[in-house]
């Protein structure tokens, strides 16, 4: 709204309503490996248990088979809960979401004179979440009827004044003074209520007479502010030589009052070379060619709010003479500090052929510190009460590389074709971390484990283990062998010595094993044989698309691709490790079964041997190309929008994931970079991305 000519308001309010009828994964139960999805429970899922029930004559009964115990089931601790029906668990789990969000923006624009001017925006943004889940016990096989009801709110306020001052502005010398006052103010608060055990399965809420489960209330309150004074001041000679600087002090209500204000510079140059006179030749072509740099520091606080305080934990749980307990549940982190970000950045962008023709290029080096590890794995005695705590003194490097390219190939009256494409690399590696940090998972003795470790000078997301060579055709190849091919014997004895394994069962192999890269020639397959197998970071990632306009017509489409990055294929390792009583892939098919077979799938043994440890066989790369979107749009004539009485018309279908192409043999290769460092790149069989159509009209008034 034009208040008049030197005032102006401005508003934005939106409102977003999100039902959604969820499934409830099996993740979401307790009492399981919460790295297995539903999916990859139906493919461990032994075959010949029935969906349905069946009798005596086979005559199939509309109600689920799941009974409460099975050879799958007959472990310790064990129950048909930890391997379900698949099919009844799926179906008969209820998961409901509800989310409402109101996000209101308004706008002041003040021009005070010719050289000032101020802007202040105030947003105010209101996110309300509510779920509810229920599992009836016909679902899991065992009495259940739990029931979950969980609401988040989430309120925030945000204000940002800006104030330009341009007292200079002409064609030689252009300057420019900024200074910003910026304030937010987050609450947040949130229940969870999970009961068990109530008195119908057709009664699926948490109201009523039924049992709170074990820690089944959970409550939270908590708010944080934060406040930030930006200054800087950017000057422009004759448009070609372009200088900024900066600086924010920045104060976070997460920190203590000792480390709560950060300051943080930047600043920028730039030299616009297209503007100089010996590039005067290139004008018919070039229309802008700049070459820039930019140096800054960041600042990034933690996630969770009170580091400072000791917090407690109290309830029955923690019991002291038959009365309820209060223990600390933290250490006060009253010396945490800011996690600063300093970045180096050069680039260039270039423009040509009548602005058909745009160019970006970067590099950039990001480095880290204090940083923040916020999984605490710092360990420090457990006589003062605590094993482990969080601290922020680590060091970690990122460099990298974009480049991009859109280009208008055809541009006539009302025909144009265009294409884009980019593509980014970007490599990590940790410079420092704490004496007593320690990080390593992973115990190579046992089936299915792959090593992770993260230490200074090697990248975060590698991970190891053996080398898989294929499987001992013959007794003969279980003998080991020096370097030179040659039996060793042990002292005093006539026959060769066999491959063993490493861990404390000393396990001897046979024909028909898993045979492993014994990589210093010891005759024992252990940790001193492990081999990096490969990195969850890519080689480089990007998209590319053309798009085609004629008249009102628009059609384009994002291709996506990521190149270079290993995954475990988790599912193959539960479908052919041939070791206990999961369903087993018809690749098993092909396994060893007698002397001289030669084949790449072990013998069968059940629950024995070493046929399935973490190696190279079960990783893959995942590399994939994916047609990610396709889109359509007619935007309608004045002619009609006039008759319609509206500004704009337009109608639109886009596809969403409609193909990919991967060398990849799982169901997905995107299988997504893990979140946590101690997280492993494994295929789980998760629900792929589906494909999805989208019609919707908009229109502007």
């Amino acid at each position: 709204y034009t208040i008049s000519s030197k005032l102006k308001f401005y508003s934005d309010i939106m409102y977003t309503r999100y039902d959604q009828d969820a499934s409830y994964d099996y993740e979401d139960w307790g009492g399981y490996d919460e790295e297995k999805s539903l999916r990859s429970m139906a493919y461990r899922k032994m075959p010949n248990l029935s969906v349905y029930t069946r009798d005596t004559n086979n005559v199939t009964y509309a109600d689920y088979f799941n009974p409460s115990t099975t050879l799958q089931t007959m472990g310790d601790n064990t129950s048909s809960a930890d391997m379900p029906n698949p099919v009844a668990f799926a179906n008969l789990a209820k998961h409901k979401r509800y989310k409402d969000n109101v996000r209101a923006g308004f706008t002041l624009n003040y021009k005070i004179s010719e050289k000032l001017t101020a802007n202040t925006i105030l947003t105010l943004d209101v996110f309300d979440a509510k779920m509810e889940k229920y599992l009836p016990s016909e679902a899991v096989g065992v009495t259940s009827r739990r029931a979950i009801s969980e609401f988040k709110n989430k309120s925030t306020i945000f204000s940002k004044t800006l104030l330009i001052y341009a007292p200079l502005a002409t064609a030689v010398h252009d300057l420019k003074f900024l200074g910003q006052f910026d304030a937010e103010l987050t609450k947040q608060r949130a229940y969870k209520i999970t009961t068990r055990l109530g008195f119908s399965e057709y009664e699926t809420s948490t109201i009523g007479d039924k049992t709170i489960a074990y820690n089944g209330l959970e409550a939270s309150l908590s708010e944080y502010k934060s406040a930030g004074f930006f200054g800087n001041v950017m000057y422009k000679l004759n448009d070609k030589y372009i200088f900024s600087a900066g600086a924010k002090l920045e104060g976070n209500s997460k920190y203590s009052r000792e480390s709560r204000w950060g300051i943080f510079p930047a600043a920028t140059v730039a030299w616009r070379i297209s503007k100089e006179p010996f590039m005067n030749w290139s004008n018919n072509f070039i229309n802008d060619f700049k070459f820039r740099g930019s140096w800054g520091i960041s600042g990034n606080a933690p996630e969770d709010d009170y580091l400072y305080y000791n917090t407690y934990d109290a309830g029955v749980g923690y019991n002291y003479m038959n009365m309820s307990g209060i223990i600390p549940n933290n250490m006060e982190l009253t010396a945490l500090q800011w996690e600063n970000i300093e970045q180096f950045n050069l680039g260039l962008s270039f423009y040509a052929i009548k602005n058909r023709l745009n160019i970006e290029f970067d590099i950039y080096e990001k480095t880290t510190h204090n940083l923040y590890h916020i999984k605490r794995d710092t360990y420090i005695p457990t006589t003062t009460g605590f094993s482990q705590f969080d601290t922020n003194d680590g060091k970690l490097q990122n460099k990298g590389v974009e480049a991009s390219l859109d280009y208008k190939v055809i541009q006539r009256g009302d025909f144009t074709f265009s294409f884009n494409f980019n593509i980014s690399q970007n490599k990590n590696i940790v410079l420092e971390l704490p004496d007593n940090f320690n990080f390593e998972y992973g115990d190579m003795t046992q089936n299915s484990n792959y090593k992770i470790a993260i230490v200074p000078g090697q990248a975060i997301g590698g991970f190891f283990g053996y080398n898989f060579q294929g499987v001992y055709s013959t007794t003969d190849e279980t003998y080991v062998r020096d370097a030179n091919g040659n039996l060793i014997y042990g002292i005093g004895e006539t026959d060769p010595m066999q491959m063993i394994h490493g861990g404390p069962e000393g396990y001897e192999y046979e024909a028909g094993d898993s045979k492993y890269e014994d990589r210093n020639y010891d005759g024992k397959i252990d940790e001193l044989d492990i081999i990096f197998l490969g990195d969850t970071n890519p080689d480089f990632m990007g998209g590319f698309g053309p798009r085609v306009s004629y008249k009102g017509l628009t059609a384009n489409m994002f291709i996506f691709y990521r190149v270079g990055h290993e995954v475990i294929n988790q599912t193959r390792m539960d479908t052919e490790k041939m070791y206990d009583y999961d369903n087993q892939s018809t690749a098993t098919n092909r396994r060893w079964r007698g002397e001289g077979d030669v084949t790449q799938m072990p013998r069968a043994l059940f629950d024995e041997g070493f046929n399935w440890l973490g190696s190279s066989r079960f990783v893959e790369d995942g590399s994939f190309v994916r047609l990610k979107s396709a889109s359509i749009t007619y935007k309608f004539p004045k002619t009609i929008t006039k008759k319609l009485k509206v500004n704009v018309l337009k109608a639109y279908l886009t596809g969403y994931n409609l193909y990919t192409w991967t060398g990849y043999s799982g169901q997905d290769p995107d299988v997504g970079l893990p979140g946590k460092p101690s997280e492993l790149p494994k295929d789980q069989s998760r629900t792929p991305p589906s494909i999805r159509y989208t019609f919707g009209i908009s229109v502007s008034f």
